[in-house]
């Protein structure tokens, strides 16, 4: 927190009936850790804890991560007994995206490794984190996930010591660690808004103004509207997590090669044939056969200046780019290499361009509440997105030198999980996946829970034809 200002933020004036200012980010002026640190032994199963705890949780009975000041954007969980603890680390998608989680665990990581150097007497003053030997080796699968907005999950850890309480007093009342702390006030990174010209050129507003004036689509006479229940707050899913070992996704990359195209379009591909297969299995699954096909974009390599401080920084640095298809004709009989190929192909396209987001300026001269509203007046559409986080490298060196995931290391991570909540409003079908050097292939499949058609045998069955395809592929 000390080296990542966004780590002490929260959002404030928040409210739903507009009554308050604009939200805005702004830094806390103190945290308990405390409060968003819990250790909780009795729930040993990631997934159950994910599906039952983080991406089911009742908004109006819970209090939102929202207008909190003592409490950041984020909270982190050991979960399982002390001889196979998982670390999870949630957030809210409104300051980080899916990339952070990859960041926040190589940080750390570096930061526990560390502590082993260079703290190992602390004392009641003390206010680094806390670690004490444990001789057994222990699996740390490390996962994000949010309680608002729309929430993420990611990671995992291997160590050979037991992550101590961060209290400030222990059970038998011996002197703890200092969790409740001031900060140094410190400038949150500027708005990327700020960094890169998003304002609309004339021609770019006047051909949207003609657009809108004479060519604009007519509303339906009967507004349908979105049948009950409505999307909830914050997004509630049913989700399975499984992997593929090291020697599978090394194949898998091979087919991505031999056919020119990437893992990232092999595996859209794969879920574009997975979700035809369900849902021509479940005919009431979608009526719209006209899927969007959405793909996430790390966008931290094209900000990289004196402004931010490298590829490493936590934040919400996402482009978007999406995909249409028909269902029927484009995925039905289309072999699975040619789909890929069309996707990237696609998505090549919209990196090329480098030209101002005047799309996301035009934001400025729009009412964004109505905005954001407008979808509401509409029956759901078929949506689908794929977040491939890649090949996260976590063996960095330190700024001491030390190497996160280097020999000798007290710890390292072994294992990325990565899982985002999902709302009918926004993608109902979501694949997410992430590796690590010389590890498996984790993958996470998710449907929106706010709508009663999807449930999680949904996502084992869209799982089941997923493995079967990519088992084709590569045996």
């Amino acid at each position: 927190m000390k080296e990542n200002t966004l780590l002490t933020a929260n959002v404030f004036n928040i409210s739903a009936d507009n009554s308050k200012p604009n939200p805005v980010v702004r830094q806390l002026l103190r945290i308990n850790l405390d409060l968003i640190v819990e250790f909780l032994p009795e729930e040993t199963d990631l997934e159950t804890f994910v599906n039952d705890k983080l991406f089911n949780v009742d908004w109006e009975q819970s209090s939102p991560m929202y207008d909190d000041e003592l409490r950041p954007c984020w909270r982190l969980y050991i979960i399982g007994k002390d001889t196979e603890q998982q670390v999870v680390w949630g957030f809210d998608h409104s300051i980080f995206d899916g990339n952070s989680g990859a960041i926040f665990h190589a940080k750390l990581v570096e930061a526990l490794n560390v502590c082993v150097e260079e703290h190992a007497a602390i004392d009641g003053s003390s206010d680094a984190a806390a670690v004490v030997s444990q001789p057994a080796t222990a699996e740390h699968e490390a996962t994000t996930t949010s309680s608002t907005g729309k929430p993420t999950t990611l990671g995992t850890a291997s160590t050979e010591k037991k992550l101590a309480y961060c209290r400030s007093r222990g059970a038998d009342n011996t002197p703890g660690i200092k969790s409740n702390f001031n900060l140094i006030p410190r400038n949150l990174s500027e708005p990327i808004e700020d960094k890169v010209d998003m304002r609309p050129s004339f021609f770019f507003m006047f051909k949207t103004l003609i657009q809108e004036t004479f060519f604009k689509k007519p509303e339906p006479q009967e507004e349908t509207g979105w049948q009950p229940p409505k999307p909830l707050r914050p997004f509630r899913s049913q989700t399975v997590f499984f992997d593929i070992d090291a020697d599978k996704l090394s194949r898998l990359l091979a087919y991505a090669r031999n056919h020119n195209t990437s893992l990232t379009g092999v595996l859209a591909a794969l879920h574009m044939k997975s979700l035809y297969a369900h849902v021509a299995a479940n005919s009431n699954i979608l009526t719209d056969r006209d899927l969007i096909y959405a793909c996430p974009i790390n966008a931290r390599r094209y900000f990289i200046d004196d402004k931010i401080e490298s590829a490493r920084s936590l934040g919400n640095y996402v482009f978007s780019y999406d995909h249409v298809i028909k269902l029927d004709s484009d995925i039905k009989d289309q072999p699975l290499e040619a789909i890929a190929k069309t996707f990237i192909s696609g998505l090549g396209q919209s990196l090329i361009n480098r030209s101002p987001a005047y799309t996301a300026g035009m934001l400025g001269y729009l009412d964004v509440r109505k905005y954001l509203l407008k979808p509401l007046k509409h029956g759901r559409r078929s949506f689908a997105e794929i977040s491939n986080l890649g090949n996260v490298s976590v063996s960095a060196s330190s700024s001491n030198g030390t190497r996160i995931g280097g020999s000798n290391s007290t710890f390292s991570i072994a294992k990325l999980v990565f899982a985002q909540a999902s709302s009918s409003l926004g993608a109902p079908f979501l694949l997410n996946s992430v590796s690590v050097p010389n590890g498996p292939l984790s993958f996470s499949i998710s449907v929106a829970g706010d709508d009663d058609k999807l449930t999680r045998s949904h996502c084992a069955e869209i799982r089941d034809y997923f493995l079967g395809y990519l088992s084709d592929l590569i045996e």
